[in-house]
């Protein structure tokens, strides 16, 4: 008895903190850093919202 199972892969799913923190870092990769620690903070904000601003246009 030979059956052939089929299985659809499930995409990842993404939480907006998990965007904003990969914004974050590309950022940070791509730019010569922050010059004020407490900037991290804000630059991050600015990703989540992005990535909800994003996510909510959507719909």
């Amino acid at each position: 008895m030979s059956e052939k199972i089929e299985v659809e892969p499930t995409p990842i799913q993404r939480n907006l903190n998990d965007v904003a923190i990969e914004l974050t870092k590309i950022y940070l990769n791509l730019s010569d850093g922050l010059e004020n620690p407490e900037d991290l903070f804000t630059l991050y904000k600015k990703a989540y919202k992005t990535a909800a601003d994003v996510k909510y246009e959507q719909y």
